[in-house]
């Protein structure tokens, strides 16, 4: 999915639609991931961070 988009924008977009962090617009040389993958980015970070948690919380256990 990275791919499809751009690597670092699809990234900056991940981690603000997890929830994890707002990370605000782009840096001026670079412009926000193709709206049209918002949906697949989103559900792909989501997914990552409840894994994430899952582990930890496992891991606390």
């Amino acid at each position: 999915m990275r791919d499809a988009g751009d690597p670092i924008r699809v990234l900056h977009t991940a981690i603000t639609l997890s929830g994890i962090a707002d990370m605000g617009p782009a840096l001026p040389f670079l412009t926000e991931a193709d709206p049209a993958l918002w949906p697949r980015i989103e559900a792909a970070a989501k997914e990552l961070l409840a894994h994430e948690m899952a582990a930890r919380a496992a891991q606390a256990a």
